[in-house]
């Protein structure tokens, strides 16, 4: 089963949204020599294996050319696919990295786990670019307070937004230089908790790493307050996997749920209900775990009676 990961973001409201493509990935390898890597992998890697080798992700995003120094970001969402795990819940952190690192040729076999034979440029658990220069720690440079975590479970989408990925963007946005990306943290307190999500290689672009940039208008925002507003999903049309925000002026009672178009209900989303942006990954089935057909859907959002209306469409 595919799960929805909700998350909240106290922030106003915005009505654009640009995507940012990821740059590069990797994942580094728990190793003393820096000799495994997986630079062109389909996958990356967080936790423990069953041994107790750590893994950590890599990745980082390019930001627009559009979204120039001075631009004022409104907020961030990083969308990642879990293609593997293991039984139970744990939290995945994004915490910011302090130094630049690359992405070799270096491509594991089968289920990418073990890696593969660092090549020149790689990020391994000791070298920033294999095989020239180190990382100032051992597995990585990055900050010790995770920018944004969230509680992954089964299989699926799952979302990252805080007001600290929000201040990184908006740092690299101002200071291209310094975007180095982020290092994914999974649990090392246990053995055998490595979590996989796709990589930017991945040959299905519909799981590949997102980085969701959200902008202001003069109409989201009434009396200083969030507007009550649902936006359009991105991806719109969707393939596989789209990501619903929608923006709340203060708690109370709120419905999502997604109409086909002939009004039936299909879908009953678990909502938040804070003041504030929030953010949520459908995975295109309905209550039941069934994918939807290909076709034009309706998603409303009601509170307070009041309803907001935004139509998705599900591509062949």
């Amino acid at each position: 089963m595919i799960l929805l990961a909700a998350v909240v973001t106290p922030c106003t409201a915005t009505a654009l949204t640009l995507p940012a493509p990821p740059r590069r990935d990797n994942t580094l390898y728990e190793s003393g020599l820096g000799t495994v890597s997986n630079g062109a992998g389909q996958h990356f890697f967080a936790g423990t294996t069953v041994n107790g080798a750590k893994r950590r992700g890599v990745m980082a995003f390019t930001i627009p050319a559009s979204v120039t120094p001075g631009t004022t970001v409104d907020s961030v969402a990083v969308v990642l696919f879990m293609s593997r795990t293991r039984p139970g819940t744990s939290g995945v952190g994004l915490h910011r990295l302090l130094a630049d690192w690359g992405e070799g040729t270096s491509d594991a076999t089968l289920e990418e786990g073990g890696g593969t034979t660092s090549t020149l440029g790689d990020a391994t658990w000791i070298h920033r670019f294999y095989n020239t220069q180190l990382w100032a720690s051992a597995g990585g440079d990055f900050v010790a307070t995770a920018s944004a975590t969230t509680n992954v479970g089964d299989i699926g989408f799952y979302v990252w937004s805080s007001p600290g990925l929000l201040a990184d963007v908006q740092a690299w946005v101002d200071a291209p230089a310094t975007n180095f990306g982020w290092l994914v943290l999974g649990d090392e307190s246990a053995l055998g908790t490595a979590t996989r999500f796709d990589t930017r290689e991945n040959p299905d672009p519909t799981v590949r790493p997102q980085l969701l940039l959200f902008f202001r208008t003069p109409t989201d925002v009434v009396d200083g307050a969030p507007a009550f507003r649902l936006h359009p999903g991105s991806p719109n049309p969707f393939h596989v996997q789209t990501t619903i925000t929608y923006d709340l002026p203060g708690a109370g009672d709120v419905a999502l749920r997604l109409l086909d178009a002939r009004g039936r209900r299909l879908r009953t989303f678990t909502t938040a209900t804070g003041l504030g942006r929030h953010v949520l990954a459908w995975d295109g089935n309905d209550d039941w775990g069934r994918a939807l057909p290909a076709g034009k859907y309706f998603l409303v959002l009601e509170s307070g009676g009041v309803r907001r209306v935004q139509s998705l469409v599900r591509s062949r």
